[in-house]
Parts: C-alpha cells; structure tokens; sequence
C-alpha cells in the first residue's frame, strides 16, 4: 500500500487582537478631538453671548473713545478673546462684573467693569483701565471724555 498524503499545512488563524489594538488608540484620539471641539464650542458660544451684551458693547467703545487710554495703548484698541466675569440679568433688574483684556500698538491693559441695571438701564459703578506695563489705573468715570 502506498503510504498516506501528509496534512495540508493550515495557514495561521487570523490576528483579530492586533487589529482590535489599532482602534484603541484611534478610539482615545477621537474622543479626545470631540472632547476638546464641544469644550472650544462652549466656551466661544459663552465669550459671544458675553461680547454681545449691552454692558461689554458700551463699556469697550468708552474705554476706546477715552483719550488718556488712546494715549497709553495706541490706536486702534481692540478686546481680547477671553473675557472674565459674569453678567446676570433678570426682570426686576441685573449686575455685572467684567474684565476685559484690550490692547493697542502701544500697549495692553484691562478693562474692569462693575454695573447695576434697573429698568433695563445699566448704571456703572465702576469703570476702569487698568494698564499692564505701568500698572496706572484711568478712570473712565472721572474722565474728561464722555464715558457711557
């Protein structure tokens, strides 16, 4: 008799973990980028809402129209991206608390206000300059130029 045919060789069985192992990093990596996008939304979305209240809009375009800032910053004086602070309104009135980064050619410096709103007025208790490099503080309030 003749002898039997040897097995055919089996080919490997297939490597299903290492491909499963590239989709752990791709699968941090991704999570990672939406993560970070929502976070970069929520706080762009907030720094809008923030830039267009009455509050910011009025007491940019004094510390903008004030000459003893125009002086110490340059011209044009622009905001910065992110405002600190908050802004609470209600019907029977709101407050106000902001510091907004600005700067100029010539220089930076932060804008602090401090605001009451009755009768959907706002009333600034405070409105200041405060310059970066000097540390000088300018008084809106007090100044010669029409504050808001």
């Amino acid at each position: 008799m003749s002898d039997p045919m040897p097995p055919f060789p089996q080919a490997p069985a297939p490597k299903r973990m290492s491909r499963l192992w590239l989709l752990l990093p791709a699968g941090c990596l991704g999570s990672f980028v939406m993560i970070t996008f929502i976070a970069f939304a929520g706080v762009a979305f907030i720094m809008n809402m923030i830039k267009s209240s009455d509050v910011y809009v009025d007491a940019l375009a004094a510390a903008q129209a004030n000459t003893e800032v125009q002086e110490a910053l340059g011209t044009p004086i622009r905001s910065g991206f992110l405002v600190s602070g908050n802004i609470e309104t209600s019907t029977a009135g709101g407050n106000a608390s902001l510091a907004i980064p600005i700067s100029g050619p010539d220089g930076s410096g932060t804008l602090l206000v401090e605001a009451l709103m009755t009768g959907g007025v706002w009333d600034y208790q405070s409105l200041t300059v405060r310059i970066a490099d000097t540390g000088a503080t300018i008084d809106l309030l007090e100044s010669d130029d029409d504050p808001v």
